[in-house]
């Protein structure tokens, strides 16, 4: 393991799980913005649709740097619908979206080993930092606060909470500004993407080992003969095993 003095990362699907089919995104939306009396008065199939088309297209698009947050993307369809912005409308939509990730923090789930493979990690002196594309930051830290894994990580980096998401380098060049003892060699990022973790590390210059997912948007071959990928692995709990065995 003496190659490998750091470890980033991922954070969804890779140390804990989403039930997304147990979100009902529409009935969250429109609760949320039910919790507000001085919500513009908008019809809900308006702000609905607008509001994902938005989404859909901003977290298609991997291609761009910047993260989007999700109170922003509400105070834009406001404007579009004659509702100028003001600081008032601001802490609206954060309280808005507050409301709606809610119920996110208990749809998740820390995947079996976890612990113990953190645990194991810092036991044997590697530096940790997590690196989570998203795009509402109070409920990364809500999460992560909540499955007691803060304490694990020297720096904890959400997307929204910096503007810029997985793929870009610039995310990941916060890995060397919390380490910059670390050389490019001797960092590892480990995630279930095969674009956004995987592609995104590799091009940033660091080693990366793939969660395998079959859901990622691309093909595990493609990475197969770049000189820092090390494969893959089932899950979080075979990383201590991996580790020991391959590097």
């Amino acid at each position: 393991m003496s190659s490998i003095s750091t470890i980033s990362l991922d954070l969804f699907e890779t140390l804990v799980h989403f039930s997304a089919q147990k979100f009902n995104s529409r009935e969250t939306l429109e609760k949320a913005l039910q919790t507000h009396p001085k919500v513009p008065e908008i019809p809900f199939e308006i702000v609905y649709s607008q509001y994902y088309e938005i989404v859909r297209k901003k977290m298609r698009d991997y291609n761009t740097e910047n993260e989007f947050r999700n109170d922003e993307i509400l105070l834009q369809i406001w404007e579009q619908n004659s509702y100028p912005v003001t600081e008032e409308l601001e802490q609206i939509a954060f309280n808005v979206m507050s409301y709606y990730f809610a119920d996110v923090t208990h749809l998740v789930s820390p995947f079996s080993g976890v612990y113990d493979t953190l645990d194991y990690l810092i036991e044997n002196g590697l530096q940790l930092i997590l690196l989570s594309n998203h795009s509402w930051a109070p409920n990364g830290w809500e999460l992560v606060n909540h499955y007691n894994l803060t304490d694990y990580f020297s720096k904890i980096i959400f997307s929204a909470d910096v503007g810029f998401k997985k793929p870009s380098p610039r995310i990941f060049h916060h890995i060397n500004e919390a380490f910059p003892s670390s050389k490019q060699s001797d960092i590892l990022h480990v995630g279930d993407d095969l674009l956004t973790d995987i592609d995104g590390a590799l091009k940033y210059g660091i080693k990366a080992l793939w969660i395998e997912n079959s859901r990622s948007k691309a093909d595990e071959s493609d990475f197969w003969n770049h000189p820092n990928y090390l494969g893959k692995i089932p899950n979080i709990r075979a990383l201590p095993a991996f580790l020991e065995g391959h590097v």
